[in-house]
């Protein structure tokens, strides 16, 4: 068999031809101040950090933790499904669906999961509609999905309009699907206007709120507050590792609303609880 030959060279040689113009994979000390941390034996300013509110270091937090840790050991040992459902979880959704006003919350391990959970929600009639500056794992959660998809111009209504309108005429239920704010340019959603179509086209709205929850909204709760079209949205997803590690979904009543408990959805036999 031939031998494998990488299509880029090591990552080592990468970053010893760019030198200290390489962003990537520096290995991040301590944190020496809120904002800041230690990188080679420097201190420097943490500009690209998702820590928008400086809780990572807070010592509150950080008490908490080890706390919990002491109290309930370092690791559910278990699936939720089985034994990993700790009381502190229960707690914890509910005090987030209270806060965000939706009916219910369900937690994942991180935001990335949170996302990639909406697959199942996508059938194989149906449109997804997606921003094209959408995060990563809304498009993974796109092709794990049965539906139809498509992706409309950033930002662009008259774009989006026109897809909606293709999908009706076809008798086709469609769903949008768009951060609240961009992680790739900060900039945030036309939430308004989208609310406009999802009403006029009949079509559901997914938003991924992890760069605004806690940033935008006179209360925190994100971009949809903040823009005055909260109730717009179907389905809330989310994560504790941009404001605040836990990922999280929460949905209003309406089309989603569940017929059997969150955590009674049944898997493909003989699959682990991994």
């Amino acid at each position: 068999m031939p031998a494998w030959t990488p299509a880029l060279p090591p990552i080592g040689d990468t970053i010893a031809a760019c030198g200290d113009a390489y962003p990537y994979f520096r290995v991040v000390g301590g944190r020496s101040a809120p904002g800041e941390v230690t990188v080679e034996g420097r201190r420097v300013i943490n500009a690209a950090s998702s820590d928008y509110l400086k809780l990572a270091g807070d010592p509150r937090l950080g008490e908490a933790a080890a706390r919990a840790a002491r109290d309930l050991g370092t690791s559910c040992s278990g699936s939720p499904l089985l034994t990993g459902t700790m009381p502190l979880h229960v707690e914890l959704e509910r005090e987030l669906a209270a806060f965000l006003r939706r009916q219910a919350v369900l937690l994942a391990t991180t935001g990335f999961p949170a996302n990639l959970a909406l697959a199942c929600l996508f059938a194989a009639r149906h449109l997804v509609v997606t921003d094209r500056h959408a995060h990563a794992s809304l498009v993974d959660a796109t092709r794990l999905g049965r539906s139809v998809n498509r992706t409309f111009r950033h930002n662009d209504m008259e774009h989006l309009d026109a897809l909606l309108r293709e999908a009706a005429d076809a008798g086709q239920p469609a769903t949008i699907l768009t951060e609240g704010a961009f992680s790739l340019d900060g900039g945030l959603a036309a939430l308004p206007r989208i609310t406009g179509l999802t009403r006029h086209h009949g079509a559901s709205l997914v938003l991924d709120s992890a760069h605004d929850i806690g940033v935008y909204g006179s209360d925190g709760r994100g971009a949809a507050e903040h823009l005055g079209c909260e109730n717009a949205a179907d389905l809330v997803t989310g994560t504790f590792s941009r404001p605040g590690r836990a990922g999280w979904a929460g949905h209003r009543p309406g089309r989603w609303t569940p017929r059997t408990p969150w955590r009674s959805v049944p898997r493909r036999p003989g699959s682990s609880s991994r």
